[in-house]
């Protein structure tokens, strides 16, 4: 069973695909961050479509770990952190390139959301007006 207190923390879920259903992601970031008077207490990176198995961003997580929420240097260390962490493979979904920038602008993602931004995702479908006006997200895609 997860632990009630940890459903309280930030979790965010992305998939990058060619399509919204049925289809095996690109790339995949599960993402947690713990957050203690404005610090990073605990930060959880999982990746998935970058390897035969799903793999965690460990670097990029000490990097991160203990460091202000809104710290961008963090950020771009994390990044850094996990350009050197991470071998993806290639394969006719992606190239090895594309998923390990997916992976670092999904974090980059993450973390503007859990500073307060509103980042609007689009995954090349369409998307009605009505869904625009309202400041909701349009896809649960990347």
């Amino acid at each position: 069973m997860y632990p009630s207190d940890k459903l309280a923390q930030f979790h965010r879920f992305y998939k990058v695909s060619k399509r919204m259903e049925d289809d095996i992601s690109s790339v995949m970031l599960a993402v947690r961050f713990a957050v203690d008077n404005g610090e990073l207490s605990d930060v959880r990176l999982a990746f998935g479509g970058m390897a035969a198995t799903p793999i965690r961003g460990r670097k990029a997580e000490a990097a991160l770990t203990g460091k202000r929420i809104n710290d961008e240097h963090a950020l771009n260390q994390a990044i850094e952190a996990l350009r050197s962490e991470l071998t993806p493979m290639s394969d006719m979904r992606a190239s090895a390139a594309y998923r390990l920038d997916m992976a670092c602008n999904l974090i980059r993602k993450a973390w503007l959301e859990l500073n307060g931004t509103d980042v609007v995702t689009f995954s090349g479908h369409a998307v009605s007006d009505s869904i625009l006006s309202t400041g909701l997200e349009a896809s649960t895609h990347a």
